[in-house]
């Protein structure tokens, strides 16, 4: 990932500031094994610097291209949401959690770009369908036609030697 996002607080006062990241296609395409390949979003993140701590509100919004769990075509899905991290200054040896980050105190940026991803996959439905009647209809007949309800309108013979045994 590249250095475009980075939330750099060295030299920062303490209080509250604002940093806006656009996120494109490029960024979706530089993550090996991804899910989500494109999408456009603006990701604003609201940090409050403390004397030993920060607190990065992301508030991310627009749509990604991901595969309809029905058909497997591409959909563009809207997503909007917020997701908050606690960053805390400490040593080296102390374990991150999934919401505190623990980061050196000579350190003087945070990468954000693996938070931003993280934060967008939360963001996404469970179901991931295309909108009612934006499907492949040729997919959505073919596997109505496959199902197994159909296929055995007496019952399923394969189970016919168990019911023997009952």
């Amino acid at each position: 990932m590249d250095n475009k996002y980075q939330v750099r607080f060295s030299g920062l006062a303490l209080g509250v500031h604002q940093f806006e990241f656009p996120v494109e296609d490029d960024f979706f395409e530089s993550i090996e094994f991804g899910e989500i390949r494109k999408g456009k979003l603006s990701v604003v993140i609201d940090m409050v610097k403390e004397e030993n701590m920060m607190v990065l509100d992301f508030a991310i919004s627009g749509t990604v291209n991901i595969t309809c769990d029905r058909c497997s075509e591409l959909f563009d899905q809207k997503i909007e949401g917020q997701h908050q991290l606690i960053v805390k200054f400490g040593d080296k040896g102390v374990q991150n959690t999934d919401d505190i980050l623990f980061v050196p105190r000579i350190e003087s940026e945070i990468q954000v770009a693996s938070y931003i991803y993280e934060f967008t996959h939360l963001m996404l439905p469970q179901k991931r369908v295309h909108p009612e009647g934006e499907c492949n209809q040729e997919i959505v007949d073919k596997l109505a036609q496959m199902g197994t309800a159909n296929k055995f309108e007496g019952g399923d013979p394969r189970w016919d030697a168990l019911r023997k045994v009952l």
